[in-house]
């Protein structure tokens, strides 16, 4: 069986699976608030709360991340702050990739938590049709300078 998101604004089948009736924003909701962006990838903001990331070890494996009853869940996302996108990913041996580190199995990260942002990482009008950008605003996204 194969999971899937419906968007709660524009009702479109993204490929991951989420609480609709508890999500804050989708991409159509910021098309207007982030100039540029053009609805080609799904968008979707958690609740600003502490996060949870579980990996979930079923055919296929996936990671889920939720926040205050919010859930998304795939097997491989973008996750930011509106500013940046870095990659989620679940391995199907190893656990969860966040930026190409291995963080293993589940893991918290309490609101106000701060993750510090590797060269290379994306900005949310970059990412391609069929990616999902998953907003956490309990959590900051530290670039370190250059």
């Amino acid at each position: 069986m194969r999971s899937v998101i419906i968007c709660a604004l524009c009702m479109a089948s993204v490929g991951v699976a989420v609480a609709i009736q508890q999500v804050s924003t989708c991409h159509g909701a910021n098309a207007a608030n982030y100039g540029g962006f053009d609805g080609s990838f799904t968008w979707v903001s958690l609740p600003a709360d502490d996060v949870t990331f579980t990996y979930v070890e079923r055919a296929p494996f996936t990671v889920k991340v939720e926040a205050a009853g919010s859930t998304v869940e795939g097997r491989r996302f973008y996750i930011g702050d509106n500013k940046v996108a870095i990659e989620l990913v679940a391995h199907p041996l190893d656990g969860i990739f966040l930026q190409g580190v291995n963080r293993g199995g589940n893991f918290i990260m309490t609101k106000g938590a701060t993750i510090s942002v590797k060269p290379g990482y994306k900005k949310p009008l970059d990412l391609k049709p069929g990616d999902v950008y998953v907003v956490l605003p309990g959590i900051k996204f530290e670039i370190a300078e250059k």
